[in-house]
């Protein structure tokens, strides 16, 4: 027990940095390997290997994007394709992510002067046991996605934020920002609202945030060009506003609360989890008497006031969702995380070093049992890992259909893929259908863009295809496909009077267009 005891103290007493780089690595690791894709990747990917190689992808390919915003965060994963090709640019980003991110949660936590336990504690409850957000679905991950970029940045300017190195923080906070902009100009926004409250010092925070607008002011001019484009005439005959189309159809379980009552549940759930918390939080604001603690708590009480008025902004706006495209909700993923180890600090200033050893001892065990599914699942996927390439997750039969694609159809051929269009994502096997075939697939649920050109192109092929795929013959003439691709479901009988069965791999089929 004398061992034991000493090994607890020592974890629990060891503030150095390198203690929380292990700890976090190793939760970190849980969360983003094996190396796989996700649907979000592989567009990521697309759009950034076709923004550095204009020819690479015909104008019929499914992932279009023709606005310039994501420049930064497009020209580095692009660059990165360009050199390494998909499959290892995953494996490499994948890495970079896991040590940054460590990096950045090991500052945050020693400046917080965490318990390393209670520290790692928090986060994996965080990242495996609580969704990753109050609510909203836009968590926190290894994923190659432009916004894990920005959540490293912005862990770094708050801890810098903390030190009062606001010119570094400042400079982490445009780097953010460029990478995605609502998730930099949020917590940029939140950065400098801590300075002034920990500081009283309005005109100090007015110069830093005056300076972090000049030298994002590239980013926002041309945010601001994209969002008054003209969008297409056939827009006239939809029956929903450009706004609607991507707030309440594509977009409801992130921005749409009020879109319809089969995800209701989710949210209601959510808002109980912050008032419960924000009570709890207040409780402690008016018992807990060190003023640097009272500010923290201070902090994460406003973060979960501007979340209950963000769901209270969406129900006003749920009729013309003007305001959907700012991702009022993306928020609540940080805010969940700040919140754990904010309330982790508590816990590490305010049990005292009697019980240290206890403290470190219940941390660890409840992090062992909120470990333990994700490590049996780590040990499940890494005995059945097929391979990074999104094409090594095809079954057989889907295998041998893409074979025959690829040896019997031209590259400039077109597919409807039905596994992706027909309302759900799909599964990334065959969102990765242009990374593996080279061929267009024209539009999928999945992928769709902000501009509001690419929008509509992207519902007006939506429609146009679900009417195809219900068997409307009348739709190949509104539509450039030449082929549609079966997996585990029946083409619809309509389709027999304009399509052929040109290949079928057991329950993987191939219908050639005929007009």
């Amino acid at each position: 027990m004398a061992v034991l005891s000493s090994i607890l103290r020592a974890i629990s007493s060891d503030k150095s940095l390198w203690v929380f780089f292990v700890g976090f690595l190793a939760i970190l690791f849980l969360n983003g390997f094996p190396v796989s894709w996700g649907g979000n990747e592989v567009h990521y990917l697309l759009l950034s290997h076709s923004f550095v190689e204009d020819d690479v992808y015909g104008e019929l390919f499914s992932a279009y994007d023709e606005t310039n915003s994501k420049f930064f965060i497009y020209y580095l994963l692009g660059s990165l394709v360009q050199v390494l090709g998909f499959d290892l640019t995953q494996i490499v980003v994948t890495l970079f992510l896991l040590i940054m991110m460590s990096l950045a949660l090991s500052f945050f936590c020693k400046e917080l002067q965490l318990s390393p336990p209670l520290a790692f504690l928090g986060s994996a409850l965080f990242f495996f046991a609580l969704d990753g957000a109050y609510y909203g679905g836009a968590g926190i991950s290894l994923s190659t996605e432009a916004k894990n970029f920005a959540y490293i940045g912005t862990l770094f300017s708050l801890t810098f934020a903390l030190r009062k190195k606001w010119i570094v923080s400042n400079a982490f906070a445009i780097f953010a920002t460029y990478c995605h902009f609502l998730v930099g100009g949020f917590w940029t926004l939140a950065a400098i609202a801590i300075f002034w409250h920990n500081n009283n010092d309005r005109s100090s925070a007015l110069k830093l945030f005056g300076s972090y607008v000049i030298c994002v002011l590239p980013l926002v001019v041309t945010l601001g060009l994209e969002r008054m484009e003209a969008v297409p005439e056939y827009v006239k005959e939809f029956e929903y506003s450009l706004n609607y189309i991507y707030a309440a159809i594509r977009n409801p379980h992130h921005i749409a609360p009020f879109a319809s009552m089969d995800g209701i549940t989710f949210w209601i759930q959510g808002f109980i989890n912050i008032v419960i918390v924000a009570s709890g939080l207040l409780f402690l604001r008016f018992t807990i008497s060190n003023e640097d603690d009272r500010r923290y708590i201070n902090i994460i009480i406003g973060l979960h006031a501007y979340l209950v008025l963000a769901l209270i902004i969406s129900f006003i706006d749920q009729k013309t969702y003007l305001l959907a495209a700012f991702y009022m909700f993306r928020p609540a993923a940080l805010t969940l995380l700040l919140t754990l180890l904010i309330l982790a600090r508590l816990v590490t200033r305010h049990t005292g070093t009697k019980n240290l050893e206890t403290r470190s001892f219940l941390a660890l065990c409840a992090l062992g049992v909120v470990l333990s599914g994700p490590v049996t699942s780590f040990l499940a996927d890494t005995v059945n890992y097929k391979g990074v390439s999104v094409e090594a997750q095809l079954s057989e039969d889907e295998r041998q259909l893409v074979d025959w694609i690829r040896d019997n159809t031209n590259a400039d051929d077109a597919f409807l893929l039905s596994p992706t269009v027909s309302g759900d994502y799909g599964p990334p096997k065959w969102l990765g259908f242009e990374m593996y075939t080279g061929r267009p697939a024209v539009v999928q649920f999945k992928f769709v863009a902000t501009a509001k050109a690419d929008l509509a192109k992207w519902y007006r092929d939506i429609t146009n295809s679900r009417k195809l795929l219900g068997g409307d013959c009348n739709a190949t003439e509104l539509l450039p496909f030449d082929y549609i691709v079966y997996s585990d479901e029946a083409p619809n009988k309509g389709l027999e009077d304009c399509t052929v069965e040109v290949a079928a791999f057991g329950n993987a089929r191939l219908l050639q267009i005929t007009r």
